[in-house]
């Protein structure tokens, strides 16, 4: 199964006479027009080698995401959870809606699991949930008999709730974490710093174009092409 997050693509459940050209497909994602087009904006280079991570499917009871502040507002007094059956591909693809969990923190010692605090919680409709198949691939299928029940327990939600401000705390800023539950274990997939939604204020919409977009052959000047020297 073929999917594109960020920049990149990414394959799910890959055999083995796929994986070599599941990589070859990861290599050449970087150099698709929107992957090209974010690094001319934010002066990175255009020429750019990217490492392919392959990983063991894990059949998830349940899964999904982890943000160790809100990933709206940015604050930190509130570690957020959002999961599903299955695995955690329904939520990061926003294909069902997912339960959503809420963990309060203490401002006074944010790194302490012992006053984590159980929050908020709201149950998705979860109508579907993807699993895999017993030949290699993973399905849709619908959730009739548990889609009204919070898909993780309160051990389980305060137990990834610990993990998640402890990487917090090995990283040095807040994170979104990816995880899987099998059983009564616990699977860390992903960890990244959370990209908080950032309002444009009128200074920055006025000094948009302030900064010029540059790539590895580009320059821009605002001086007179007349009086301009190129070497």
């Amino acid at each position: 199964m073929k999917k594109k997050v960020g920049l990149g693509f990414y394959f799910l459940k890959s055999n083995e006479l796929e994986i070599l050209d599941a990589v070859r497909q990861c290599w050449a994602s970087v150099y698709a027009h929107q992957a090209v087009e974010y690094r001319r904006q934010h002066g990175q280079p255009i020429n750019v080698l990217v490492g392919v991570v392959i990983q063991y499917m894990v059949p998830a009871d349940a899964a999904g995401v982890m943000f160790t502040a809100d990933p709206i507002s940015g604050s930190s007094s509130v570690l957020v959870l959002n999961a599903n059956f299955g695995l955690g591909e329904s939520v990061v693809s926003g294909s069902s809606d997912p339960d959503t969990i809420h963990v309060n923190r203490d401002p006074e010692a944010p790194h302490d699991p012992s006053k984590l605090k159980l929050g908020s919680i709201t149950v998705g409709e979860k109508k579907t949930r993807l699993v895999e198949t017993g030949t290699g691939g993973i399905r849709e299928e619908a959730i009739t008999d548990s889609k009204s029940s919070v898909c993780l327990n309160e051990e389980m939600i305060m137990r990834l709730a610990s993990l998640g401000i402890e990487l917090e705390k090995r990283f040095g800023s807040p994170r979104d974490v990816e995880w899987a539950v099998v059983g009564s274990h616990i699977f860390m997939l992903q960890c990244r710093p959370i990209t908080v939604a950032e309002t444009e204020t009128e200074s920055d919409l006025m000094h948009e174009f302030d900064s010029p977009m540059t790539c590895d052959y580009e320059w821009m000047t605002t001086s007179n092409i007349r009086y301009t020297s190129w070497l």
